[in-house]
């Protein structure tokens, strides 16, 4: 089940996470952005360190259970649900 960005990606985002990545056009809180795959697969290269910086500035860095659910949400059919 890839699950829905409005139930279950969105909450994953603190908002000072938005508030902080906003300003860099980093639309973690609009799912149009979000849903367009370059931009996705950015976010969560940056969530699981492969590109630096890490994210959530600051930490605490995501487990792996809130990984797979983003993960699962870009690449598991039906993929990037409202």
């Amino acid at each position: 089940m890839s699950g829905s960005f409005k139930t279950d990606i969105l909450p994953l985002f603190r908002k000072k996470d938005i508030d902080c990545m906003t300003p860099l056009k980093v639309y973690l809180d609009s799912y149009e952005w979000m849903s367009k795959v370059e931009n996705a697969q950015n976010v969560y290269d940056h969530l699981t360190g492969t590109k630096k910086p890490r994210m959530p500035a600051g930490g605490p860095f995501w487990p792996p259970d809130k990984l797979k659910k983003f993960n699962d949400w870009m690449t598991v059919d039906p993929k990037f649900q409202p």
